[in-house]
C-alpha cells in the first residue's frame, strides 16, 4: 500500500516538473511578443515588460529547483 502511494506521489512530481518546463517556453514567448510590441510602439508601458521578465526569472528559479529534485537537466 505504501509503495503505491510513493509511486503515485512520484508520478505527480514528475508531471508537475514537465508542466513547469512547458510553461517556461510559453512565458518566454509572451515576453518576446510584448517586447516586439514595445519596439513597434504599440505598447508604451516599459514596466509591463520588466514585470514579465521578473516573473520569468522567479519561474525559472522554481523550475530549476523542481528539476534538480528530479535530476532532470535543463537550461532554465
Amino acid at each position: 500500500m505504501k509503495e503505491e502511494i510513493d509511486e503515485n506521489k512520484e508520478k505527480e512530481v514528475i508531471q508537475k516538473a514537465y508542466k513547469y518546463n512547458i510553461f517556461l517556453g510559453i512565458w518566454i514567448i509572451a515576453v518576446f511578443i510584448i517586447f516586439l510590441l514595445q519596439i513597434t510602439k504599440i505598447i508604451t508601458d516599459q514596466y509591463l515588460t520588466l514585470g514579465f521578465g521578473l516573473i520569468i526569472l522567479i519561474y525559472a528559479i522554481a523550475l530549476h529547483t523542481q528539476n534538480h529534485k528530479l535530476k532532470i537537466k535543463s537550461i532554465a
